[in-house]
């Protein structure tokens, strides 16, 4: 194993560095390489800061209401007189090309802007949506209101 890491550590760094970033490996992760078992892996003293992240980010992705946009996206266009077909087509075409964005926000604005910022853009405009599709009141232009706040949902989801 230590053949194999030593391999390749020479392909990234120099010969006189590899030693050195194997012991910073080491010591990063507890020095002696012991395995750990599952309750310290997650409440251990280096991981419960991760693991309460990792729970609050899961809740808050399954609070989005992500599922409920897209499950009741054919209804929601049938209510608003769109074709079904092309509207949840355009969506999924949304979806699959704000995937390619991701890196370039990632890079510009860090992590941790994006996780603060978009939840609360989300709320805005599920509140935009429902107060375009109020008791079936549709005008054309709040539909198309509707219609563009729920592409913006999904891109920014």
């Amino acid at each position: 194993m230590a053949e194999e890491l030593h391999i390749i550590m020479n392909k990234i760094y120099s010969a006189d560095q590899v030693d050195k970033r194997i012991d910073e490996i080491a010591v990063a992760n507890g020095g002696g390489g012991a395995p750990i078992g599952f309750k310290e892996a997650l409440f251990g003293p280096n991981n419960r800061r991760a693991t309460l992240v990792g729970v609050v980010f899961a809740v808050t992705q399954q609070c989005s209401g992500i599922t409920g946009v897209l499950q009741f996206l054919p209804s929601i266009l049938k209510t608003m007189n769109t074709d079904v077909q092309l509207g949840v087509s355009v969506i999924n075409f949304i979806n699959f090309i704000s995937v390619f964005f991701t890196g370039f926000f990632l890079k510009k604005y860090g992590r941790k802007t994006i996780m603060l910022f978009f939840p609360f853009i989300l709320v805005i405009l599920h509140c935009v949506i429902a107060g375009c599709l109020w008791n079936g009141h549709n005008t054309e232009t709040g539909n198309l209101i509707a219609l563009i706040c729920i592409v913006i949902f999904v891109a920014c989801f």
